[in-house]
Parts: structure tokens; sequence; C-alpha cells
């Protein structure tokens, strides 16, 4: 099982340009993502925010599978 620490810096590490990103833990309304359903029931959920860029409207969400540490979502969060 991979730590909320762990699945963090993966995403640190897959950012490595940018050091301006945050990352927030979130719980997502599934039900506004494509193909959520396929989803792994045992994820961490990172809302991820780029503070060098303004960005006006939907916000990107990334995924990591709490069992095996892979990232399985890395795309819009629906709105949240």
């Amino acid at each position: 099982m991979i730590s909320k620490e762990k699945a963090s810096e993966l995403i640190y590490n897959s950012f490595k340009n940018s050091k301006t990103i945050t990352l927030t833990i979130i719980e997502p309304d599934l039900t506004c993502i494509y193909n959520a359903s396929n989803f792994p029931k045992n994820a961490w959920y990172f809302h991820v925010h780029d503070t060098g860029i303004l960005r006006i409207g939907e916000g990107r969400m990334i995924g990591v599978n709490k069992e095996t540490g892979e990232i399985f979502y890395d795309g819009s969060d629906g709105g949240e």
C-alpha cells in the first residue's frame, strides 16, 4: 500500500520542470469523470494547481492507485 506522502512524491517527480505546483487531497465527484466506474476503489486523488500558470475553468486531477502506486488518471477534475 502506498502512503499519501509517497503518492505526492510520485506526482511532484512527474512535474520535474515545475517548482510551482501545489497538491491537495480531494474526494472528487466521480460522476463527472468519464469512465470513472473503472477506477480503482482504493485510490488517492489530488487536485493539482500550478501557481505559475493562471487558468480559468476546470482544474487538473491526478489519481494514484494505493495498491500499486500507479498513476491511473491524469486529467480534468470534472469541475471540482
